[in-house]
């Protein structure tokens, strides 16, 4: 008896749940299953994962490597907040980390239907829009489950070393959920318009930084100004609407006993709240879904969701009626090209190709993103100065790590792209039938890359300029940050190209890319730091701290922090010191330091880029 209602209820599940999702679900699920790229991901994530938590754990160790930390009752003492550490790290990086896989997994889930033609041919079929949208989002999901659940195990024994509630945990794994459902619906709804990935996973991080960023900034500033709220009553109420504060405001309450006294954040509300706007986009989003398809079924010619469909008219001959007429049949046509003027190529062919910018196209689309950044950072001046702290140099060091990693990121995911779009475009192996050799595409495609990124670097290259000739910031300043974006960007470029050529799709590229950026800039610079830890000495050598100035990272963080401010700005060349991790240095000792690690770079990224040179023709497919 129990049985079978047990079976009659399993049923029921499976029945409704094949009614929700149809069979887009099981044909996404069977073919994730038997792509290599989503096991090398897991993989790589595992690797990240272990590799985080060891930098984490080696720098407990060296902050507890005096001599009272020696004694083995102060390190069994000290656990609960090494635990607390390990946790929160893990918890934060699984939060950020499959977000940015989910956007860039999902940048082309219906895109790649509507461009390739087939989401007409789909809606034609008994599969509902409401199928096609939750079958790609819960596919798509159901592989970030995964690495969810790789990260459960390690939350699960670091606990025991006390300090962790259970509570903590399970409310940081809703919020997250919550927060990836969300993520993901936006993406979904920006791949709708979006036909390129790396537009769509721009469209959507930007997005996020205005909503969850820059409107929850600017909102607490102003509820800040009375004497109303208090800051930790703005923070918790934002925090129901703020996936990102409400993770913060968990993390301060379970793993900092008595942090935010008083007051308590309910997180089911939260999660209620994202589970409201996630339906609002992913009912926004079967709707465009519906409306794209319809218009396809009908003849549309453009891709667009507002794309008007091809006109029709008479076609040759017709069908034959009684009495010897015939009725017109109507089949659609193109419509006629626009005459225009022929454009010379002018010097290198790709070159020409990929720095031909068009800004007719999309004109309003960047009127407005223009007029939006200088309103947005205006603001965030305006603000500044009326908190009396664009003259300090926490705050320049501030607007120049939020500059520099918005271009940074950028710029990692667009030097993917070149490639992989000419291979999805099914353009690539006519581009390698031409009499062009491997170095001529590879720096065409190069070029386009700094030309499409160069806007983006232009804010941190304006903020400099500025406030130089403000007097917050010392003009070596400008000539230190230029050698160390130049071999940041050329680095990323190379790197980014050679695995366009290494892989055939662009998500792929686009993740391959930000994790070896993040291990060339994060892990292998402190790699020696924990094998000189695991051999019992003292400190680093100078060898391995060499090595590490000689990172971009550092250099950004040396050169701007120790020039920045009103102080440093209006002293002298002379009374510059920076504060090196093997020493201190002048200016000149500075530069001397930078120029190495630009040359460093500079032949990393030859060296990347002689290796794709190699294997451009073997990638055609």
């Amino acid at each position: 008896m129990i049985r079978a209602v047990l079976t009659t209820l399993f049923a029921a599940l499976a029945s409704a749940a094949g009614r929700l999702t149809g069979p887009i679900f099981t044909k996404e699920l069977r073919v994730s299953s038997r792509l290599r790229r989503n096991y090398w991901l897991r993989f790589v994530y595992v690797v990240l994962l272990t590799g985080v938590i060891v930098i984490v754990w080696v720098g407990i160790m060296l902050e507890y490597s005096g001599r009272q930390a020696r004694s083995p009752a102060v390190r069994i003492s000290r656990m609960s907040e090494v635990g607390q550490v390990v946790v929160g790290t893990v918890v934060w990086f699984q939060f950020c980390m499959t977000q940015l896989v989910a956007i860039v997994s999902l940048s082309t889930s219906i895109s790649e239907e509507v461009y390739r033609r087939t989401l007409g041919v789909l809606l034609a079929t008994p599969i509902t829009a409401f199928q096609i949208v939750m079958g790609k989002l819960l596919s798509k999901l159901w592989q970030l489950l995964i690495l969810i659940a790789v990260s459960l195990p390690v939350l699960a024994v670091v606990r025991v070393f006390g300090g962790v509630p259970w509570a903590f945990l399970v409310g940081s794994v809703c919020i997250h959920l919550t927060a990836l459902l969300f993520v993901a619906a936006l993406t979904m709804l920006f791949s709708v318009f979006c036909r390129r990935a790396y537009v769509c996973i721009l469209a959507t991080l930007v997005t996020l930084g205005l909503v969850f960023g820059l409107l929850a900034l600017g909102i607490f500033v102003v509820l800040d100004k009375s004497t109303t709220f208090s800051d930790q009553s703005i923070l918790l109420g934002l925090s129901y609407f703020n996936p990102y504060f409400a993770q913060t405001v968990q993390t301060v309450q379970g793993l900092q006993p008595g942090g935010m006294r008083g007051m308590w954040f309910r997180w089911p509300v939260h999660c209620g709240v994202m589970l409201a706007m996630t339906a609002g986009l992913l009912a926004l989003c079967v709707v465009l879904v519906r409306r794209v398809g319809m218009r396809q079924i009908a003849g549309e010619t453009g891709a667009g969701p507002n794309r008007a469909p091809a006109p029709v008219l008479p076609a040759a001959g017709g069908v034959p009626l009684p009495g010897g007429q015939t009725a017109p049949v109507l089949a659609p046509v193109e419509p006629p090209r626009p005459a225009g003027r022929i454009r010379r190529v002018h010097g290198p062919p790709m070159v020409w190709k990929e720095l031909r910018g068009n800004w007719r196209r999309y004109k309003w689309r960047k009127i407005l993103l223009t007029a939006g950044t200088v309103l947005v950072l205006g603001g965030m001046y305006l603000w500044a100065l009326d908190e009396h702290a664009l003259d300090d140099d926490d705050c320049q060091m501030a607007f120049l790590t939020v500059l520099a990693l918005l271009a940074t990121l950028v710029t990692m995911i667009v030097a993917a792209t070149p490639v992989t779009s000419e291979k999805e475009s099914q353009s690539w192996p006519s581009l390698l039938a031409t009499t062009l050799g491997p170095w001529q595409i590879l720096l065409g495609k190069a070029a386009g890359v700094v030309r499409r990124v160069l806007p983006v670097w232009l804010l941190l290259i304006a903020h400099v300029v500025l406030f130089t000739c403000v007097g917050y910031l010392h003009p070596i300043v400008a000539l230190h940050l230029a050698m160390v974006v130049t071999s940041a960007v050329v680095t990323m470029t190379a790197l980014g190209l050679y695995l366009g050529v290494r892989c055939r799709r662009t998500t792929t590229a686009v993740v391959l890319n930000i994790v070896a950026v993040a291990v060339l800039w994060v892990g292998l610079p402190w790699l020696p730091v924990g094998l000189v830890f695991l051999r019992g000495a003292p400190g680093p050598d100078v060898v391995t701290e060499t090595w590490i100035d000689t990172n971009p990272v550092m250099q950004f963080v040396v050169v701007t922090i120790f020039a920045a401010g009103l102080r440093n700005a209006r002293g002298g060349l002379a009374g510059l010191e920076y504060g090196w991790l093997h020493t201190a240095r002048d200016w000149a000792q500075t530069t001397r330091m930078v120029w190495a690690g630009m040359a460093l770079h500079f032949a990393l990224a030859a060296l990347v880029l002689w290796r794709a040179a190699r294997r451009l023709r073997r990638s055609a497919f």
